[in-house]
């Protein structure tokens, strides 16, 4: 083995040759948290507040010998706001924030140790701090060392807000608008098989004859790698995106009696934009079910973000011989529609037809913008791993020649599981509606009921198609896409699509019933 060994000496505590080693193993936790406030008052008509938070907290699952898993967090959040009175009738609100948020959960040794580099194995890097660890090696019949061939999965996201709230009271009425202005920095790094993978069986060790005997042990104290799988292209996504939102209501207090309310709110939240060019998607032409299509202008083909007249495959360490990919901008740089549809109106009304009868009703819409997750999906497409398996007839590989074999090398996918995106897709929404009663029975007395309802449309949801139909044969031969594995596309779900598939959840309803009863004690 190249260098230095990875392991740690071990006494047995206990009788017996296997099953020998028995030891406690801490798992810490650390958390830190600062916060710094700050308010002054320039004026009577102006005040300002500022507020600093920073927050950082890691947490170790150690495993026998320096390997494991460790989770980091850390948080920094910037606030200010100013509070100014125009007139009597007039008052304004502005207010920016910034907050950052870092988070991964990797191998316990990240950010401290590159043993992968300290191994010196041929055609292995290390790679960035956060990535540090100790490759994985599976021996058949013993248990594998090393860190798993997962992580780490990386987050680091900032957002960058400024809004503003204005108040104007004219006569009964209270008129209430601002806007929002709101920049969006997404960078995940989802890795696998970054510090390579090394498999160890009995075959370089066995008779080659009669094919028995041999150790996988043995085969791992020579050097003699069956399997060597190291990372082409791991699934990364830097994504941005700048959105805004306008709203207006008026508080109209109509009699002492009967209170109105109306609004209207407008939302522009546009799709992630992947800065790094390399977001591919699958562009279908039709969603056939009949197993072998026929005819190949049906079929689906991986389409790549933006517009290029050269080499779609640039940049690209993974290849798909058996599936076209193009380049020509039909869906543009984000690969979804624009939804330039977001108006939510809002009602209210209150009406106190005596003094202890309170009647309340109100209704709006609401809309749920996607985060990154579903979108990151998207970016594992064009991410994949090289192998090298070893000639089980004439076994030849080793640590120095398993991985330097695959330097440079791409990922030949012949028929991959892909995901996409509704390309017209409308934001998701809800509508909530609401009556409430409330009645005073007695002065210590009181009695309310309500009514409590929400409905959602567009939800979207990953849905498997050009799946094999069942049957006898292969599942090429049951595909209708035969080039592609399942592909996964986050389609837009309505309540009467989840009631076909027997979803619950997307209608509540809920009848709330309260009485109070207040108590005075007298000495």
């Amino acid at each position: 083995m190249p260098k230095a060994a990875l392991f740690e000496e071990r006494t047995p505590v206990l009788p017996g040759p296997v099953n020998n080693y028995v030891t406690a193993l801490a798992r810490p936790q650390n958390r830190d948290q600062f916060v710094l406030r700050m308010d002054y008052v320039e004026s009577s008509k102006s005040s300002w507040a500022g507020r600093y938070s920073w927050g950082d907290e890691n947490e170790s699952s150690p495993g026998l010998n320096l390997n494991g898993t460790k989770l980091v967090t850390n948080l920094e959040q910037y606030m200010g706001s100013n509070t100014r009175v125009f007139s009597p009738t007039v008052v304004s609100e502005t207010r920016f924030g910034y907050t950052r948020f870092y988070n991964s959960v990797g191998t316990l040794l990240a950010f401290q140790r590159n043993v992968v580099d300290e191994l010196g194995i041929p055609g292995l890097k290390g790679g960035d701090p956060v990535s540090w660890g100790i490759p994985s090696i599976g021996i058949t019949n013993y248990n594998g060392i090393g860190d798993g061939t997962d992580g780490p999965f990386e987050n680091k996201n900032s957002t960058l807000q400024f809004l503003n709230n204005t108040s104007v009271t004219r006569g009964k009425h209270t008129f209430r608008f601002g806007g929002e202005i709101r920049k969006d920095q997404f960078n995940q790094v989802g890795n696998q098989y970054g510090r390579g993978s090394f498999s160890f069986s009995k075959t370089p060790t066995e008779d080659p004859t009669t094919h028995t005997q041999g150790d996988a042990f043995a085969s791992f104290l020579l050097g003699n790698v069956t399997l060597t799988e190291v990372a082409a292209q791991i699934a990364s996504v830097r994504f941005r995106a700048t959105s805004f939102a306008l709203y207006i209501d008026d508080v109209w207090k109509i009699s002492p009696r009967v209170t109105l309310s109306l609004g209207l709110r407008y939302e522009n939240s546009p799709p992630w934009e992947d800065i790094s060019g390399n977001l591919t998607t699958v562009y279908f032409n039709a969603f056939d079910t009949t197993p072998n299509v026929a005819d190949p202008s049906r079929y689906p083909v991986f389409l790549r973000q933006g517009k290029s007249t050269g080499d779609p495959y640039a940049g690209l360490k993974v290849r798909w011989p058996n599936i076209p990919l193009v380049q020509d901008g039909r869906l543009g740089n984000r690969l979804v529609n624009r939804d330039n549809n977001d108006f939510a109106p809002r009602l209210g009304i209150a009406w106190s037809p005596t003094s202890k009868l309170v009647i309340r009703a109100g209704a709006g819409m609401f809309y749920n913008q996607d985060q990154g997750n579903p979108r990151f999906d998207v970016g594992r497409n064009a991410a994949g791993r090289t192998r090298n398996d070893d000639n089980p007839d004439f076994p030849s590989e080793t640590w120095l020649n398993g991985a330097s074999s695959l330097a440079g090398s791409v990922a030949n996918i012949l028929t991959p599981q892909a995901f996409s995106n509704k390309f017209d897709r409308r934001t998701p929404y809800s509508m909530q509606w609401l009556v409430n009663v409330q009645r005073e029975l007695a002065n210590n007395l009181t009695f309310e009921t309500g009514y409590v309802g929400s409905i959602s449309h567009h939800l979207e949801s990953y849905r498997g198609v050009s799946a094999a139909v069942p049957g006898p044969g292969t599942v090429a031969s049951r595909s209708p896409y035969p080039n592609f594995g399942l592909q996964l596309v986050g389609l837009e779900v309505d309540q009467a699509l989840l009631a076909r598939c027997d979803r619950a959840g997307v209608l509540h309803m809920v009848e709330v019933h309260r009485r109070d009863q207040r108590y005075s004690h007298v000495r």
